[in-house]
């Protein structure tokens, strides 16, 4: 193998964790990919990648504020039933 080769196999490789942390935070693969081709590009798409880096932010934010409002209902739940069923299976 070259240098080249190499070189653009660790490159490769960079994209790795970039893309498991995207995806985690709920990013598309169509927009992925979309976000890729922008890297390619250049500095040129640098103010859009950002832009579409703040809106995948606040979709997660809204995702985290959802789930946050079921963990506290689960929660509730749990606790009516710790606090009717589990003193009436000690009796």
């Amino acid at each position: 193998m070259i240098i080249s080769e190499v070189s653009e196999k660790l490159q490769d490789c960079h994209w790795i964790p970039v893309i498991l942390f995207m995806r985690n935070a709920g990013m598309s693969i169509e927009l992925l990919l979309e976000y890729v081709k922008m890297v390619h590009q250049g500095d040129e798409t640098m103010q859009t990648r950002k832009e579409l880096l703040i809106e995948q932010r606040n979709q997660l934010v809204s995702r985290i504020k959802d789930q946050q409002k079921t963990l506290k209902l689960l929660n509730g739940k749990i606790e009516s039933y710790e606090k009717s069923v589990v003193p009436n299976e000690k009796n």
